[in-house]
């Protein structure tokens, strides 16, 4: 064991990130075969190939759409809205269109612009002192490890505004005043459920800027809700309503790409509720559910617990990081690429105790894992927007759709462990060689 240990650390970091950038070039490569050779994307890329990149397009045409609140229902914050109808204005002038697909077949500047402002943004966060500690090769080898992953090439594709949140939350954890306010304030008018990030104040004994924070939430949220219209404020029963609503996502929709075991349960439950089987599928289905949902609330509550606890020995960089790691296995309903905040916390989590081991946790969850097929299914012929053509497509489930959510999960147990007390110890070869410090002052321990 100590032998193979002095091999790894013989391994220049330069070289690691490099190996783990050309791995990832290499997925990049062979889903790019797959497209041209069957002129669509493979799963995990949603199953619906008409709807690329419609997360942005129903987005913007809603913007300038009163019935946003009423008729669409959105669960977006009017600030989303503000925003948005702001880039059309400016890059498609007073033109109307009949609905988001139309919009989109027109709408090219606004498709460039969002991708290439999510390339710059992500860019920026490895470009930040969040990495200052690697060198210039390190940041472009894990700017292109995270880019051109899939829970970051999922979002791309489906247009997804998550994929701004980690620069905001790079600057979230480079600032400890106004600068974090403002970034965690729109954080949650991007997207609500980064609320629980408000409480890394309140953990870590700063109740005036917490006070501050969702102050500053509250009027960005007011302010632009009355830009937008007198329903904004039918937002808040929408997104309980959309929270709590039950079968609005086929398995495969929400299998695909994931990152909380809870999307185990769905699907669990999705077949119960179809009544598909026997009734004693059916039973050990249920109880299976059951048991995931349960263990995944404990894991939930015991970390929330676990971090107010540990407060007197984590800094406030390190809250905010399990607050996150909360987050991303909270609910499917979030979304498998909200995995992306990974991409700003990386380094910080790298400064636990067993930060050797989460680092390798959400490497292993970044990987090109779908490349390895489990199973394939005939779907059916469909039109492909990104190819322009009608295609016979076969879903395809792939290793990543078990690793995601259960390494995401031994993320979380690994951080409950470490709030909850400093028994537990690694095997040598897992254990950091030197941990950083909690604070500036404390030597490493």
């Amino acid at each position: 064991m100590f032998k193979l240990r002095r091999k790894i650390e013989g391994v220049p970091k330069g070289a690691f990130a490099f190996g783990l950038a050309a791995v990832q070039i290499f997925g990049f490569i062979k889903i790019v075969q797959f497209f041209l050779v069957n002129h669509y994307l493979p799963t995990p890329f949603p199953m619906d190939k008409a709807d690329t990149l419609m997360d942005l397009f129903h987005s913007v045409f809603w913007a300038s759409d009163p019935g946003r609140y009423t008729e669409w229902e959105s669960v977006y914050p009017p600030f989303v809205f503000v925003v948005l109808n702001g880039l059309s204005v400016i890059l498609l002038g007073d033109a109307t269109f009949p609905d988001a697909f139309a919009l989109r077949a027109a709408g090219m500047s606004i498709s460039i612009t969002f991708l290439v402002s999510a390339i710059i943004s992500t860019q920026l966060v490895f470009a930040s002192n969040v990495y200052r500690d690697k060198s210039l090769l390190e940041k472009w080898c894990y700017f292109i490890f995270f880019l051109g992953s899939m829970p970051f090439l999922f979002a791309l594709e489906r247009g997804n505004l998550v994929i701004f949140l980690p620069l905001f939350l790079a600057w979230a954890l480079l600032n400890r005043g106004w600068g974090r306010v403002f970034a965690i304030a729109l954080m949650i008018n991007i997207k609500p459920y980064c609320a629980l990030l408000l409480f890394a104040d309140l953990i870590q004994g700063r109740p005036v800027w917490f006070i501050r924070t969702v102050a500053v939430s509250g009027i960005i949220f007011l302010v632009t809700g009355m830009v937008c219209d007198a329903n904004f404020i039918l937002f808040v029963p929408g997104l309980l309503g959309f929270s709590s609503a039950d079968f609005i996502f086929t398995p495969s929709a929400v299998l695909s790409m994931n990152a909380s075991l809870t999307a185990f349960s769905y699907a669990l439950d999705w077949d119960v509720a179809g009544k598909l089987g026997s009734s004693f599928r059916q039973e050990w289905q249920t109880l299976l559910s059951l048991a995931l949902k349960f263990a995944n609330l404990a894991l939930l509550l015991t970390a929330l617990i676990g971090v107010v606890r540990a407060r007197f020995r984590l800094n406030q960089e390190q809250t905010l990081a399990v607050l996150v790691v909360i987050i991303l296995n909270a609910s499917f309903s979030f979304g498998g690429y909200t995995l992306v905040l990974y991409a700003a916390v990386f380094p910080i989590l790298a400064t636990m105790r067993h930060g050797r081991l989460i680092c390798g946790l959400i490497i292993l969850i970044f990987l090109p894992l779908d490349l390895i097929n489990i199973q394939k299914i005939p779907f059916g012929l469909q039109d492909v927007f990104l190819s322009g053509r009608i295609v016979p497509i076969t879903l395809t489930v792939g290793l990543g759709v078990y690793v995601r959510p259960i390494a995401d999960a031994f993320i979380l147990l690994t951080l409950v462990l470490e709030c909850w007390g400093r028994r537990w110890c690694l095997p040598p070869l897992l254990q950091p060689k030197l941990k950083m410090p909690a604070n500036g002052q404390r030597e490493a321990r």
